[in-house]
């Protein structure tokens, strides 16, 4: 599994084999459990990892798309990690296809979705975030991305992250250049 995968927690939930699988959990946000377990659809996980890995992105959004619309688990978290992994998703199989206004709302429905089921995860937003910035990025329209990254970019200020902020700067940096205004980021750092 490549390092990208690893930002699917969502998907990674439990990636053994087998439809169904029995783990014991303690019982989630607005779920009873009679007896402590819970039951996760293990394939459906494990399928969309796989088409991710091998390239195959209609598949794996075609999968991202059923598990947004019939989630397994219902918590907060676990709601919020599902769209960012159909953004990822959707980053992806827009590499290969032209993008359009109805990929274009899907993403965004993702994005606000997602931020209503993140209110009180900063991680979750940033990762958010990233994600729009990247969908935007991968379907060649870097000037759309630039609100995206600043966003994280105040994220990874505040919590003081080096790191993270070079990544942004040089986020920032394409995109800006893409759309001809290299002056933007540094007029942005002058105005900070």
């Amino acid at each position: 599994m490549t390092g990208i995968h690893l930002i699917l927690m969502g998907l990674i939930i439990f990636c053994t084999g087998g439809c169904l699988e029995t783990v014991t959990k303690p019982p989630l946000h607005g779920q009873s459990s009679g007896n402590g377990t819970q039951t996760f659809d293990v394939e459906r996980v494990r399928l969309c990892n796989d088409y991710l890995e091998t390239q195959q992105y209609a598949e794996a959004l075609a999968i991202i798309r059923q598990e947004i619309a019939d989630p397994v688990i219902t918590n907060e978290e676990q709601l919020a990690y599902i769209r960012i992994n159909g953004i990822y998703a959707l980053s992806e199989y827009i590499r290969f296809h032209p993008a359009n206004p109805d990929l274009d709302r899907e993403a965004l429905g993702y994005y606000r979705e997602g931020l209503q089921f993140a209110h009180a995860q900063a991680s979750s937003q940033v990762s958010l975030h990233h994600m729009m910035a990247l969908y935007y990025s991968k379907s060649d329209r870097n000037g759309a991305m630039l609100p995206y990254m600043h966003k994280e970019l105040a994220y990874y200020r505040r919590i003081k992250d080096t790191y993270q902020l070079i990544i942004c700067y040089d986020g920032l940096a394409d995109g800006y250049s893409d759309v001809g205004q290299m002056a933007g980021i540094i007029n942005h750092e002058l105005n900070m």
